[in-house]
Formats: structure tokens, sequence, C-alpha cells
């Protein structure tokens, strides 16, 4: 279950609700642990299915990390999505799941036999219309496995590259980072997704793609100049004119032989 653009922009004012403090510093796990747990343990569902309990059709899956902040990850959203004239609904396993105690996370992600083609995320991403990898200022996006397992299986599904939209910072453009280095919380995942990946896409053409979506800069990231950088670029510009025109001036003014011998006789 996914949540419509203007739900999802609720949620983010719910947020605000809490105090600036609060807000400016919540990653999205703390909006989890305050927000979406208690509506999960009073409803026994999803927050997405509190909302729309008929379900809505998924268009956009966002994969992302706990660790980002949470206004930073509205911030992206509203830079792929803001201009749109038809908002997308989004499926964000934080609201997608029911949100609990380890056995109930456990219970979801497992399917119902176990494998990653019954895992939540993979049956989202069958039925999705466009792949969103949010990356963030906090951490490296494919640091996690199953953020990993989801890049895997939107390469499968032909989501990858051409409906593939990139949004966040690229602050670990730099980070060299193997889907092999990649940590999980049950070390059984990760052996299940890596058994999967090599069999199928493969490490090379995963990484290569890890690669290519950290580095892209995107046009609101293009180099900005500060202003105390550019009033000494203008200070610089005028210092240099008036280096020019002061000599110039003063030739053009200096009298000419003649008006000194006119000035002499008279």
């Amino acid at each position: 279950c996914c949540l419509s653009w203007e739900q999802f922009l609720d949620v983010d004012r719910i947020a605000q609700t809490r105090g600036t403090r609060w807000y400016i510093k919540a990653r999205m796990r703390d909006v989890v642990k305050d927000i979406v747990k208690p509506i999960c343990k009073e409803t026994k569902k999803s927050y997405a299915q509190t909302q729309n309990p008929q379900g809505l059709m998924i268009q956009a899956f966002i994969t992302h990390s706990w660790d980002e902040n949470f206004k930073e990850l509205v911030k992206s959203l509203k830079e792929v999505f803001g201009s749109s004239f038809h908002k997308p609904n989004l499926w964000i396993c934080a609201f997608a799941l029911i949100q609990g105690d380890y056995d109930t996370i456990k219970k979801q992600v497992e399917g119902g036999d176990n494998s990653l083609e019954a895992s939540p995320f993979v049956l989202a991403l069958q039925k999705a219309e466009s792949f969103v990898v949010l990356r963030n200022s906090n951490t490296n996006l494919y640091s996690r496995i199953w953020c990993v397992c989801e890049l895997v299986f939107a390469i499968r599904f032909k989501l990858v590259p051409n409906k593939t939209m990139i949004a966040g910072p690229n602050t670990f453009s730099n980070e060299k980072i193997s889907c092999t280095d990649a940590g999980a919380f049950n070390p059984k995942d990760k052996v299940k997704i890596m058994d999967y990946l090599s069999r199928t896409v493969g490490v090379d053409k995963v990484n290569g793609m890890i690669e290519d979506f950290q580095n892209m800069q995107l046009p609101s990231q293009a180099p900005v100049i500060s202003k105390k950088r550019l009033l000494l670029i203008l200070f610089g510009v005028i210092i240099t004119v008036a280096a020019i025109i002061i000599p110039v001036s003063i030739i053009l003014t200096r009298p000419t032989t003649a008006e000194k011998i006119n000035y002499i006789i008279a």
C-alpha cells in the first residue's frame, strides 16, 4: 500500500508540529518511532493502510535510507515531483509496512515463502511505474543490503535506467563502494540477496549503477557563488577598471604643447 502525494505531505506537516528543533534533526527512523509506530500499534495496520483501506495503485517506488534527515527527504522529493502536474502515489517502506518489533518486520520482509520474490519490496517494484533513488547526506544508500536488493530487482524489471529518477545530494560521489560490502541487520538476508544478485544481474553491473547514481550531479547542485565571493569578484573588477580608466583620463586631460604656448603668450 502507498500514500498519495498529499498524504505524504500530511506526514511532513505532522512532523513539523513536533517542534522546530525535533523536525530539523529528525531522521526517518525518528518519524517512524514517534509518528508511524504508535498508529501501527493501535490499528494493527501500516500507516498507508490506515489512510487508504482500499489501497492505491503504486506509481513511484522510493528507495531510501532510514538514516536520512526527514526534512531533506521531503525537499528531495519536492525537487523531483514538485513541478509535475500529476503527483504520483509513493511507495515508501516506512509507511507501507506495519512498523513494530523485529518479529513483525521479519514476517513481512520474508514474504509468504521466504523468497526474495515474495518480499513486499519486490512485489511493489513489480507494480511500480518509476524507481526513485533518494540519496541523502548522512549515509551512503548502498551501504545497506536491502537497498542493493531493490536496485537488483529494479534492473530486472527494467525500471533502471529509463524509468529511474535520482534525487538528493551527491555527498558520497567520491566514495568507492561495492555491493559486496553492504551491511545487513540479519546476516542471512545478505547471503540470500548476494546469491540472487550473483546468479542474475551480476556484481559488476550493480556496482556500475551504484557509481553512476552516486556521481550524478543534479542541476540544483551546480556550484553556487557565495555573496562574499561575488563581492570580492566585483571589487576586483572595479579595481581593474579604475587602473585602466584613471591613467587614460590623466593623459586625455593633460594640455597639449600648443595649449601650453598659448597659455604662456597670454
